[in-house]
């Protein structure tokens, strides 16, 4: 298991529209790139997501080789 502190793990964990900002689109465009791209997320509930800035960087690293 992990050791960290509540900081870090808030570091980790972007809400949607967290991530929307950083990446500079709308909720709709996240939508998109889950559903076709792949973009990795973590279903807290049916309509509730958050994701893992780990995952989401490999995601943008995979993006951009292609």
């Amino acid at each position: 298991m992990l050791n960290l502190s509540l900081e870090k793990l808030e570091d980790l964990i972007l809400t949607e529209e967290n991530l929307a900002a950083i990446l500079g689109v709308n909720v709709k465009q996240l939508a998109y790139l889950r559903k076709e791209k792949g973009l990795p997320c973590v279903y807290i509930t049916r309509q509730t997501r958050v994701y893992l800035s780990p995952e989401i960087y490999q995601f943008l690293e995979k993006l951009s080789e292609a």
